[in-house]
C-alpha cells in the first residue's frame, strides 16, 4: 500500500433529510441512479451495505433501488401501548367486636363471642384474654370463649373490675384488639350440705358408661365443691372444673366446663365434646353428711360424665 495514498473516510454518515428527499425524488425519476440503481460511494474497504440499507429503508425502497409502495403487509408493526398497570388495592381494615362490649357489670355466666368484620378466610385466629392473660384461642368459626357455645363463668375472678380483651389476628398481618372493662360480682356459695372435699373411687364398671374415644380413666377422682364451681381431679393428676347451678332441695344441673386461665392448661377440655350439654343431677345426702349420692335425671347423654359423677361420695373434708 502506498502510504502517501489517502484513505476515504470509513464513517457511515447518515444523509440529512434534504438528501435524503433528493435521492428519493432522483432514484423514482431515474435522475441520480444508473438503470434505477443508487450510486453508493466506495471506499478503500469496499462496499458500506448499512448504508445501502439505510437510505433504502428511509426511502421507501428495496435494497436494489427499487421504489416499494407502504402496504398492510409490508408495514412495519408498531408496538401496542401497554395497559396501565392496575395498583394492587390495599387490604382492608380489620375490626373486631364481642358480645361484651357494654356490658359494665357481668353476670355468672355469658358467651363471650367475638366478631370480626373479616371473613373467616381472612382470620388467623381470635385471642381471649382476662386481665392482660391469654385465656383462650380460636382458630374457626364461631369464636366462642371456651369453644362453640360455651360460656365465660366469672365465678373464678375476683370480685371487683376486670379487662376481658379480644384480640383478632388476620392472616396479612393485622392484629386489632376490642377491649371492656366489666365488673364481676361476687359468686354465690354453694349449699352447706354439699360445700368441701369429696373423693370416690371410679370402678372399670363405672368406665364402661362412657361415650367418648377417650373414657376417663378408672381410680380415685377428688371433687372440691365451692363458690367456684366442682374442681375435679382425677388419678393421673388432671381434671376440670364444671359450672353447677343449684336448682332445688337435692337437685342441680351440671353445666359445662369452667376454663380457667392460662391457656393451655390441663383442665381445659370436657368430658365428651365441648361444651358438654346442660343436664338436671340429684343429690342425696346421708344422715351424717358424710357421704352424697349423685345420679342423673334420666340418662346423661355424656357417658364419661355419668362414668365418674353417679355414684356415692365420700366427704374428706369440710373445708374447700
Amino acid at each position: 500500500m502506498n502510504p502517501t495514498a489517502t484513505r476515504t473516510d470509513r464513517r457511515e454518515t447518515v444523509p440529512t433529510a434534504n438528501a435524503i428527499s433528493r435521492l428519493r425524488g432522483d432514484a423514482l425519476s431515474g435522475g441520480a441512479t444508473a438503470g434505477g440503481r443508487i450510486s453508493v460511494r466506495k471506499d478503500s474497504w469496499g462496499w458500506i451495505p448499512g448504508t445501502v440499507a439505510i437510505l433504502a429503508t428511509l426511502m421507501g425502497c428495496s435494497a436494489t433501488g427499487v421504489a416499494t409502495p407502504i402496504t398492510s403487509s409490508n408495514r412495519p408493526p408498531t408496538a401496542s401501548p401497554s395497559p396501565p398497570t392496575a395498583s394492587p388495592s390495599p387490604t382492608s381494615a380489620a375490626n373486631v367486636t364481642s358480645t361484651l362490649d357494654g356490658v359494665s357489670v357481668l353476670p355468672h355466666r355469658i358467651h363471650w363471642q367475638a366478631k370480626p368484620s373479616v371473613p373467616a378466610a381472612d382470620v388467623t385466629q381470635v385471642d381471649f384474654l382476662i386481665d392482660s392473660q391469654l385465656a383462650w384461642t380460636e382458630k374457626a368459626i364461631p369464636y366462642f370463649y371456651g369453644d362453640d357455645g360455651n360460656w365465660l363463668v366469672t365465678s373464678f375472678l375476683k370480685p371487683g373490675r376486670h379487662e376481658f380483651q379480644t384480640r383478632l389476628i388476620t392472616v396479612d398481618g393485622q392484629t386489632v384488639k376490642d377491649t371492656v372493662d366489666s365488673i364481676v360480682g361476687k359468686p354465690t356459695p354453694p349449699p352447706t350440705l354439699v360445700s368441701g372435699r369429696w373423693a370416690r373411687v371410679v370402678s372399670s364398671a363405672d368406665v364402661s358408661k362412657a361415650t367418648s374415644g377417650q373414657p376417663p380413666p378408672a381410680g380415685r377422682w377428688s371433687l372440691t365443691i365451692n363458690e367456684v364451681g366442682w374442681n375435679l381431679t382425677d388419678p393421673q393428676g388432671g381434671g376440670g372444673k364444671n359450672d353447677v347451678a343449684y336448682l332445688a332441695a337435692g337437685r342441680l344441673a351440671l353445666r359445662p366446663t369452667i376454663e380457667v386461665p392460662p391457656f393451655p392448661n390441663n383442665g381445659n377440655g370436657a368430658f365428651c365434646h365441648e361444651p358438654d350439654p346442660e343436664r338436671a343431677w340429684s343429690y342425696v345426702m346421708s344422715n351424717n353428711d358424710k357421704t352424697m349420692t349423685l345420679a342423673p335425671a334420666g340418662t346423661d347423654p355424656c357417658g364419661d360424665r355419668a362414668a365418674v359423677y353417679q355414684g356415692t361420695w365420700t366427704r374428706t373434708s369440710r373445708t374447700s
